[in-house]
């Protein structure tokens, strides 16, 4: 009976291992079905989530451009000096020291004034008159006199400040 003993517990202990083999194969199976389902979700997401990262880029480069756009339209309504008043602010500082006028040039900010004077020192009185306005940073390399003229000339460069 003992002999027959071990062969039967051998055979009960399969059929046991077979049945719970079983059960576990079927709980993995389930498990997996489970995981592959939820790693096709997370790439789902991932490939939405660079999607959505992508667009939000776009918009936020679109909004950018807009924002600078919009900045510098407002700088030049808002800080952009009238011209007319500049000329008109100008010309009356040199209309009241007696000086002439041979060319302007306006480049953005800046007005280069090509001015005739019989007299230097008017000149240079009306430099330090545009250079105590305030509004304005005045330059002039020279004041000079051609030798066969009777005219002192200087070319005078005007900032906007």
């Amino acid at each position: 009976m003992l002999t027959l003993a071990w062969p039967a517990y051998q055979v009960g202990h399969g059929i046991k291992f077979n049945y719970d083999y079983r059960q576990l194969s079927q709980k993995y199976n389930v498990l997996k079905q489970e995981n592959d389902q939820i790693k096709a979700t997370i790439t789902s997401l991932e490939k939405e989530k660079v999607s959505l990262n992508e667009k939000r880029k776009a918009q936020s480069d679109r909004l950018e451009f807009r924002k600078k756009l919009l900045n510098e339209i407002h700088d030049k309504k808002a800080k952009y000096p009238m011209k007319g008043v500049i000329i008109h602010e100008l010309a009356t500082l040199i209309n009241e020291r007696g000086i002439k006028v041979e060319q302007i040039q306006i480049l953005e900010n800046e007005l280069t004034l090509s001015l005739v004077s019989r007299n230097e020192k008017r000149l240079t009185e009306l430099l330090k008159d545009i250079s105590h306005h305030g509004d304005y940073a005045v330059s002039t390399k020279e004041i000079a006199k051609p030798e066969e003229s009777l005219f002192y000339s200087s070319d005078v460069s005007v900032k906007v400040k």
